[in-house]
């Protein structure tokens, strides 16, 4: 294939010229790539600023509580177009649709890994993330139940953190039993028919722990909403405010990079 390069001054008449003898399918490839190589849409970053996203740099798209987001490969945006109006609008043929919520980027895909439950893969490396959580700032957590209510290191470990983790290692033990579809006696009305019970999210669960127990009764019931696939709502206590913001550190770093955070009532949206 031979290339002919030619500079020119008026960049309006910037173009490329295809020459063949029959469209071939690496000539429409080619096509393709160059009509979308300058493809931008909008999007706004966290702080309400708009900006320009090339789509070859994005990652992909996805809806959140009727939000969609944009994501490359170190930050995220918001874009103000539902899913089916950013397939008629991008014409680059990579962005596929993966599922009900997400368009993804098949050029900047790497590996693709099977998995016999995705979701349940999801929840076990959210639960997986929260223990090694545990372990790295054991120290912190310590330090902030003693500058809150006096606890020992001994009791900080044995009566909070030592009871989350024997719940996050109960969970994952046994998450794959409780997320499995059971089969049940079909009513005698309908014996033409097979009956099941599917266990599912509840969808939204608010989690508003007191101050006595801040660490035990704040991530306990968030280790039961992960494994249950459900989004969560954490209130520590203002009560324990040092341990409040070790949890709110903790959860930040550990288990969601794009948790929403209150700083005045101390909550996240995980």
């Amino acid at each position: 294939m031979n290339i002919t390069e030619r500079e020119i001054d008026d960049p309006e008449k910037e173009g490329v010229i295809l020459e063949y003898v029959n469209f071939t399918k690496e000539f429409a490839e080619i096509k393709e790539y160059v009509r979308s190589k300058g493809e931008s849409i909008r999007g706004y970053t966290e702080k309400k600023e708009c900006v320009s996203i090339r789509t070859e740099d994005i990652l992909y798209f996805e809806a959140v509580q009727n939000k969609v987001f944009a994501y490359t490969s170190n930050k995220f945006y918001e874009i103000k177009s539902r899913l089916y109006q950013l397939e008629e609008k991008i014409t680059r043929k990579c962005m596929k649709r993966a599922s009900k919520t997400t368009i993804v980027n098949a050029d900047r895909i790497v590996s693709v890994r099977t998995a016999l439950n995705g979701r349940l893969y999801v929840r076990m490396e959210a639960l997986s993330r929260l223990e090694m959580a545990l372990q790295k700032q054991e120290q912190i957590l310590c330090k902030a139940l003693h500058t809150d209510l006096g606890k020992s290191k001994t009791e900080s470990v044995m009566c909070e953190i030592g009871l989350v983790q024997g719940e996050i290692r109960w969970m994952k033990q046994h998450l794959g039993r409780l997320c499995r579809t059971k089969h049940v006696r079909t009513p005698l009305a309908q014996f033409a028919a097979k009956s099941y019970r599917s266990p599912s999210p509840y969808g939204n669960v608010l989690i508003m722990s007191p101050w006595n127990y801040p660490v035990l009764l704040t991530l306990e019931p968030l280790v039961d909403a992960i494994a249950a696939g459900n989004t969560a709502v954490v209130k520590p206590s203002a009560y324990a405010p040092v341990s409040a913001n070790a949890l709110k550190d903790l959860l930040e770093e550990w288990i969601v990079k794009d948790s929403v955070c209150r700083k005045d009532m101390k909550s996240l949206v995980l």
